[in-house]
């Protein structure tokens, strides 16, 4: 959002009128959104105010911010910025807080990915989305920077084993030959709320609704999951035969087919317990390989490497003008 420094004495003059009193101008020609003049406005007569001649003073030494912001709600009416002042100094705050949602998708992973193996995909999936649902929405109301940061690790936590989980679901609920392209189905509608979630900024304009409404869309998919079963594949690594030969009638029920008669789950069984590292190896030889080689790209050959926060958001800003067109 646009802001500029908040000058008590004048908050109840117009945008222009208070900019042109009190803000200096910035390198571009535009006004500066971190300084303000260096003047006492509270001895100010309201004739003075009135009859201001900027002119009058052009060498006025400028200072920072003394009293917050004041930000521009002529399109949005609310945002996280405005609302936590993470501007000017405090700016970096607010990458801070993707940083830390992304350190709770990788905690996520880790946990929710052990607990999916040892007490099932099902039930593993209804903790990790009822956590998702309400510290999302309880996210949305905390007034202070620390409780809100706090509660995006949690809710990334949770949001990483709820996709996480549910896309292993729908990996063994069907066939191999189906997989390649229910994984890019799956995608693709990330891929569609990404591209929604611009829209939907536009049309509420308050980040607290906004956040609100995506805290509560997936409560569709919290009261699907009680019509969903458990993963037979699950079921029969761990040995629950009988409830996976259930699921397995119903399953080829629904498809209009039959279970063979000579189905031996116990050879299953050992398949599924196979561990097969050269995928792992591979992708984590190909992460290594492509970290070494984005030094030497034309764009970063011969930079040095960003080492303080600053540097940290110009490469952030820049990597999302990159990535933003895949989206």
């Amino acid at each position: 959002m646009d802001h500029w420094c908040l000058i008590p004495r004048l908050k109840n003059l117009t945008s222009e009128q208070q900019r042109y009193i009190a803000i200096p101008d910035d390198a571009d020609n535009s006004y500066s959104q971190c300084e303000m003049f260096n003047i006492n406005y509270d001895h100010l007569t309201d004739e003075d105010i009135n009859n201001w001649n900027r002119s009058l003073f052009p060498k006025t030494k400028t200072i920072r911010c003394q009293h917050g912001w004041v930000y521009d709600k002529s399109i949005f009416t609310s945002s996280l910025v405005s609302q936590f002042d993470l501007v000017c100094a405090r700016a970096s705050k607010l990458f801070m807080i993707q940083t830390i949602y992304m350190a709770g998708c990788l905690t996520g992973c880790m946990i929710f990915g052990q607990l999916a193996d040892r007490i099932g995909r099902h039930k593993t999936l209804m903790i990790a989305l009822t956590m998702e649902i309400l510290f999302a929405t309880i996210a949305s109301f905390v007034p202070y920077y620390s409780a809100f940061v706090s509660l995006r690790f949690v809710v990334g936590t949770a949001a990483a084993g709820t996709f996480m989980t549910l896309f292993i679901m729908c990996m063994e609920m069907i066939g191999p030959q189906y997989r390649l392209t229910t994984g890019v189905f799956i995608q693709g509608w990330f891929a569609m709320g990404l591209m929604t979630l611009p829209a939907m900024s536009y049309l509420v304009r308050d980040h607290i609704k906004l956040q609100l409404i995506c805290a509560l869309s997936p409560v569709i998919l919290w009261i699907l999951l009680f019509l969903a079963d458990e993963s037979p594949r699950w079921l029969i690594t761990q040995g629950f035969d009988e409830k996976a030969t259930t699921l397995l009638v119903k399953i080829a029920k629904l498809n209009g087919r039959q279970l063979p008669e000579n189905l031996n789950l116990s050879d299953n069984r050992e398949e599924n317990k196979l561990w097969h590292p050269g995928a792992f190896f591979v992708y984590g030889l190909l992460t290594f390989l492509g970290g070494v080689m984005f030094v030497f790209l034309p764009e970063t050959v011969g930079q040095n490497l960003p080492e303080t926060i600053e540097d940290g958001e110009r490469l952030a800003r820049y990597c999302l003008v990159d990535y933003l067109p895949t989206f």
